[in-house]
């Protein structure tokens, strides 16, 4: 399957999970939830590793890169993406959440060695104009603080540097699936002490709601982050990160569908989200005619095709060529 196919469907996966933690944040505390979504995520590829990947995928020294990413994202990424949402309200979190393509696009330049296009440019300069939009509050909209705007802010960037290391990590594994599933591994791992260090006294189980909604944010995310990281297979950043610039279109749909007693859609936000998700059609024009060098990186570096295309060195899994 194409990796522009694979992120798109990713990122509608991602967006949705905005809308369901909105409606669990009203039956469950944030950080309870954010630790039943962790687990849940992760017992979903545990299944899927156990069902696909042979037991020589586990020592590919790869993994313990994803590891180490996990210990932040999307442990901490996710935390803060959910207080936010609670802050700051799911169309707004969800809205300053696409300026991540920006911030990796950039990483990926000046790390990865990618050469973006005069279009990479003009989406970054138009995601900016879009939260510039963003910072003005309607008159009508729910009461927040503009300090709140440091929890989408933060969880922005540590997602921006997660696509830089997923794609330099999985562009020579056989099995991006494991490093999905070490990833969530290191995530809960970190959730569950956050939770236990701060979890109010005698706090009990949330109600069955709570339950549902957080559940199927942690379903959502284990399979987006599955697609994810089979796209940054053969994908580059340049390419398949602005596509995750359409969030907040998509979560734009989903709050006018399941959130409409909850949040006000102002015509400021809308432009916001209009300006915002106008980098992903971009990755449909033009070539990208340069691979990236790796240079700073010599231990593994991926082999370049002709085209320029960054080919995976072992072999494609199955599912990639469905």
């Amino acid at each position: 399957m194409s990796p522009i196919l694979l992120a798109l469907a990713a990122t509608i996966l991602f967006s949705s999970t905005f809308v369901w933690a909105r409606r669990g944040v009203l039956y469950c505390d944030i950080l309870l939830g954010t630790l039943i979504a962790s687990w849940i995520n992760f017992l979903i590829l545990t299944v899927w590793v156990a069902a696909t990947a042979p037991m020589s995928a586990f020592a590919d020294k790869g993994i313990f890169m994803f590891f180490g990413l996990g210990l932040f994202v999307p442990s901490l990424s996710r935390l803060l993406l959910l207080a936010a949402v609670e802050k700051v309200g799911a169309s707004r979190s969800s809205s300053l959440r696409a300026m991540s393509p920006f911030l990796a696009s950039l990483m990926a330049v000046l790390f990865l060695g990618e050469r973006p296009t005069l279009w990479n440019v003009i989406g970054m300069t138009v995601i900016i104009a879009g939260g510039m939009i963003l910072s003005k509050p309607g008159r009508k909209e729910r009461v927040w603080r503009r300090r709140d705007l440091i929890y989408p802010l933060a969880g922005t960037v540590l997602i921006g540097f997660r696509d830089v290391v997923i794609r330099y990590g999985v562009a020579d594994h056989p099995h991006p699936v494991v490093g999905a599933w070490a990833m969530l591994l290191a995530s809960g791992v970190v959730i569950s002490g956050i939770w236990l260090w701060r979890r109010p006294a005698g706090e009990g189980f949330p109600p069955l709601r709570g339950w549902i909604y957080f559940g199927l944010v942690g379903g959502v995310l284990g399979i987006g982050f599955v697609l994810w990281f089979f796209a940054f297979q053969t994908g580059r950043v340049v390419t398949l990160s602005p596509i995750s610039g359409a969030t907040p279109l998509f979560t734009l749909l989903f709050s006018a569908i399941f959130l409409r007693d909850l949040e006000r859609l102002t015509w400021p936000l809308a432009a916001a989200k209009i300006c915002a998700a106008a980098m992903a059609p971009r990755v449909y024009v033009g070539k990208y005619p340069h691979a990236p060098s790796y240079q700073w990186m010599s231990w593994r570096q991926p082999s370049p095709s002709p085209g320029g295309v960054i080919l995976n060195t072992r072999s494609i899994p199955s599912f990639q060529a469905a």
